[in-house]
C-alpha cells in the first residue's frame, strides 16, 4: 500500500515520480494545505499542466466538474483542477474518480477534503484511490513534540538556517498559527542575516501579536485542548489583545455547541443550526466533536464565564475579563471521555 505522505517535500517528490494526475488532500491545517496544494501544483506545472481552474465547496457539482474535465479539445492547453469540497473522504473519493477519468491526461486534479482517519486506509475506495495513481496526503497539525523539526524543514526549504534553540522558540511561538510562523521565516530569509540565525535574533524580529490569534484560541477549544488554550490565552493577553474580539468569537462558538446538544444530531437539524449560526463549512465537524466530546453542564459553564467576562470587558475591566476567559477555558477538562 502506498505511503500516506505528510510533508509538502514528499508530496512534490511522489507526483514528480508518479504518472498519475491526481492528488488528494485529506485534512483542515490551512497552512499546511495550502503548502501542499502548492508544492503539487508546481510539479504538475513541471509536467506540461498550465492554467489552474479553483472549484470551491458549494459553488460546483461532482457531475458540473466531470463535464468540464471532459470537455477538453485538441486546441486546450493541458490544465489543473484545484477542487476543495466539503465532502467526508469516502463521498470525495467516490465522486471524484468519473471526473479524472473524464479528464484523462490531459487535466491534472488536485483535491481537498475532509481529514482521513487510519480506518480509512482499508477502505475499498482508499484502495480505488490508489489504482488510479493518486498521490494522498494528511495535512494535519503537527503535534507539540513535533513543531521544532517542522519549522527546521521549512526554515531548510526556505533557505535559512535557525538554531535549535531558535526553532524551539518558533515552536512554542506560533503552535496555534503555523501561517504566521512561516510568514516570519520568509522574513528572516529576506533580510540575509549571518545563518545559523540564533535565538536573539529570532526572538527580537518576531511581533508578538503574530504568534496565535483569536481563531486559534476557537481552533483550541472545539477540539478540547485545554493546554493549548490556556497557552493561547496567556499568550493574547500578553500581547495586549483586546478582550471583546476573543469573547465575540468564543461566546458564538459556545452558542452554536449549546445548540448543537441540545438537538438530537439529525443532520437536518444539524444543518439548520449551522446555517442560523453561519458557522464556515470546514468548521462544521469540529462543532459536532466538541458538542459530543464537552458535558452539557461544562458548556452552560462555559457559557456562563463568557457572559461574565463581556460584562466586565464592557466595564473596561480587562484583567478581570481574562480571569473569566482563562475560567472558561480550564472547564474543556470536563470531558466525556
Amino acid at each position: 500500500m502506498a505511503e500516506l505522505l505528510y510533508s509538502a517535500a514528499d508530496v512534490a517528490a511522489a507526483v514528480r515520480r508518479g504518472e498519475g494526475t491526481l492528488a488528494v488532500i485529506f485534512g483542515d491545517e490551512p497552512c499546511i494545505t495550502e503548502l501542499m496544494c502548492g508544492a503539487a501544483a508546481e510539479e504538475f506545472r513541471k509536467k506540461g499542466y498550465g492554467e489552474m481552474t479553483r472549484f470551491s465547496a458549494g459553488t460546483f457539482s461532482w457531475e458540473q466538474l466531470t463535464a468540464a474535465a471532459g470537455s477538453f479539445d485538441m486546441f486546450s492547453s493541458r490544465r489543473i483542477f484545484l477542487v476543495s469540497a466539503d465532502d467526508q473522504p469516502v463521498s470525495a473519493a467516490e465522486k471524484a474518480l468519473p471526473a479524472v477519468k473524464a479528464g484523462g491526461a490531459d487535466t491534472a486534479f488536485i483535491i481537498i477534503c475532509k481529514k482521513i482517519t487510519k480506518a480509512n486506509q482499508t477502505a475499498k475506495w482508499y484502495k480505488s484511490l490508489l489504482a488510479a495513481g493518486a498521490v494522498i496526503a494528511s495535512a494535519m497539525a503537527p503535534f507539540r513534540q513535533q513543531l521544532p523539526q517542522w519549522f527546521g524543514n521549512e526554515a531548510k526549504r526556505i533557505g535559512v538556517g535557525l538554531t535549535n534553540d531558535a526553532l524551539a522558540f518558533m515552536a512554542s511561538s506560533f503552535e496555534g498559527n503555523l501561517g504566521a510562523g512561516l510568514q516570519e521565516l520568509r522574513k528572516l530569509a529576506l533580510e540575509s542575516l549571518p545563518q545559523p540565525i540564533g535565538l536573539e535574533t529570532v526572538r527580537d524580529s518576531v511581533s508578538p501579536d503574530s504568534r496565535y490569534d483569536v481563531f486559534a484560541l476557537s481552533d483550541a477549544m472545539l477540539s478540547a485542548d485545554m493546554g493549548k488554550a490556556v497557552r493561547i490565552v496567556s499568550a493574547l493577553r500578553e500581547a495586549g489583545e483586546e478582550t471583546m474580539g476573543v469573547i465575540r468569537v468564543i461566546g458564538k462558538d459556545l452558542l452554536c455547541i449549546d445548540a448543537l446538544q441540545r438537538l438530537s444530531y439529525r443532520r437536518a437539524d444539524t444543518e439548520r443550526a449551522f446555517s442560523g449560526m453561519k458557522v464556515w463549512p470546514a468548521k462544521k465537524n469540529m462543532y459536532l466533536s466538541c458538542a459530543r466530546r464537552l458535558h452539557t453542564s461544562a458548556v452552560r459553564e462555559m457559557i456562563s464565564d463568557i457572559a461574565a467576562a463581556d460584562r466586565a470587558s464592557c466595564t473596561f475591566a480587562e484583567e478581570e475579563a481574562w480571569s473569566r476567559i482563562m475560567d472558561c477555558m480550564g472547564r474543556l477538562r470536563d470531558t466525556r471521555r
